[in-house]
């Protein structure tokens, strides 16, 4: 009876140990614990892009900057963007959009205003403000570093172009604006 519970606990240690191997060697441990993290860093991966030629058109509240934090402005392939904060940079205002991603050991996906496939950081996306029949571009106002799941990326929404057009005095009039976000890039990952 004790030499069949000795092999038995033998075989299973054995089992445990081979399991444990191919886990490790399948990436899945990398993938768990770090996700797209792990995925853009790991030369195993093979990724492409594409700019969507999509664009998505939101509002938001500039009266009430935190009603606007959550609000999905755009949601394609099982990834989506959301806006992640607003907030006014002296009298300029920022916002702030945050991606999400899918993952799994031999695939991935991410829509975002910035073009991962080689670890950049630079933000190709694109936001215009629209008034009446014109809009003004706006500029960069930083991304992160990649997320477990997505990243964030940024832009300042008052151009000075946008305020002298319309004679704004105080950025603290403006209520409502109306944005136009193009130009962001699928990212597909896959394992070699």
């Amino acid at each position: 009876m004790k030499k069949k519970n000795i092999v038995l606990i033998f075989i299973t240690s054995i089992l445990v140990v081979a399991m444990l191997i191919c886990l490790i060697t399948s990436d899945f441990f990398g993938v768990a614990i770090k996700g797209l993290i792990h995925i853009t860093d790991d030369k195993d991966y093979t990724c492409t892009t594409q700019v969507l030629t999509d664009s998505v058109e939101f509002s938001l509240d500039l009266k009430d900057p935190s009603s606007n934090v959550g609000k999905r402005v755009f949601e394609s392939e099982n990834c989506y963007i959301e806006i992640s904060k607003i907030d006014p940079d002296d009298e300029d205002f920022r916002v702030f959009f945050r991606a999400y991603g899918e993952y799994s050991t031999k695939t991935a996906k991410l829509i975002t205003g910035t073009n991962r496939a080689d670890n950049s950081v630079d933000l190709y996306a694109k936001l215009k403000i629209k008034d009446t029949d014109s809009y003004y571009e706006c500029s960069g106002a930083g991304t992160s570093s990649m997320y477990k799941n997505g990243d964030e990326f940024g832009f300042y929404i008052l151009p000075d172009e946008y305020i002298q057009s319309n004679n704004i005095a105080d950025t603290k009039d403006i209520s409502t604006l109306t944005l136009r976000l193009y130009d962001l890039t699928l990212h597909e990952w896959r394992h070699n």
